[in-house]
């Protein structure tokens, strides 16, 4: 299964944050994850209804390798603020972390329902329909996305490896030729240009979300 990063931590709406959740998500962001999971642990302890901490909580639990957990925090999360897009998305990563794409399409179809062009949840949607087998649908959803969006590289790269999959050379090479063109300096794409001309296909990293 491709690794997936670039987890979104979203701003707090509350007037004052605790420093303890400051310092948790200072260290989270540094890579201090067993820290940041034990400060959110403490503040959950005194106050379990704190969105913030649970949401980083989540997001703590899903960069350590602990999908379980980290499905059951944000599911928490939704529970009490089903608007949270970004939360939705970091669900349906943890839903994909566990093996479970359909779930995680229904996440994925849910954002873009209320954001379209959001292009972590199309290219997301897109590699969960190729978990499934259905590359087709997954080239499907990033041909939605390149619709409304033709300057989306990184979408043009991943439909390239897609087709690369499927032994579709031309088309392929056509996709990644475009991803080249929007971003030059993209090296991933000229190594799947390269690679379009028969050698083994990877899956490209799931989509990370802006920080």
């Amino acid at each position: 299964m491709s690794k997936r990063s670039g987890r979104s931590i979203k701003k707090s709406k509350e007037p004052v944050i605790s420093e303890r959740l400051q310092a948790a998500q200072i260290a989270y962001e540094s890579g201090e994850t067993n820290l940041a999971g034990q400060w959110c642990d403490e503040i959950l302890a005194s106050t379990p209804h704190l969105l913030e901490a649970r949401r980083l909580r989540g997001l703590i639990a899903l960069q350590s390798g602990e999908p379980a957990r980290g499905v059951a925090e944000l599911e928490r999360v939704l529970l009490a603020d089903p608007q949270d897009l970004d939360t939705r998305i970091n669900l349906g990563n943890g839903y994909a972390d566990l093996g479970d794409p359909r779930r995680a399409i229904e996440q994925y179809r849910m954002v873009l329902t209320r954001q379209p062009d959001r292009l972590e949840a199309a290219m997301n949607l897109a590699i969960a329909w190729v978990e499934l087998g259905r590359v087709e649908d997954g080239l499907a959803a990033l041909g939605a996305h390149l619709a409304r969006n033709p300057l989306a590289g990184s979408a043009h790269a991943l439909r390239g490896d897609f087709l690369r999959r499927e032994k579709r050379w031309a088309e392929a090479i056509v996709a990644y030729q475009s991803a080249h063109t929007l971003d030059p300096s993209d090296s991933e794409v000229l190594v799947g240009l390269g690679m379009a001309f028969g050698a083994p296909w990877s899956i490209r990293e799931r989509h990370p979300l802006p920080q």
